[in-house]
């Protein structure tokens, strides 16, 4: 998913950095860097802002964690 794409998420859903970070128990500073690409993202953080998207958002997740799962990749 776009990195930007992120940030249109939260925002749409009126939703500040710390609100998010406070909902996750994680730092704004860390949303900060997710947001921007500046750190990988974990699933988790992923999985909560497509929840927030609230479009698809079963088949989303399902998609994703089968393409991680196939990786290899970590799903922290």
């Amino acid at each position: 998913m776009n990195i930007s794409m992120w940030k249109t998420i939260r925002k749409a859903n009126r939703k500040t950095q710390v609100e998010v970070a406070c909902d996750l128990g994680i730092t704004k500073q860390a949303i900060n860097r997710y947001e921007n690409g500046a750190s990988p993202m974990p699933v988790r953080v992923q999985i909560y802002y497509l929840q927030m998207r609230n479009s698809k958002t079963d088949k989303i997740i399902i998609d994703y964690l089968k393409e991680g799962m196939k990786n290899g990749n970590s799903m922290d």
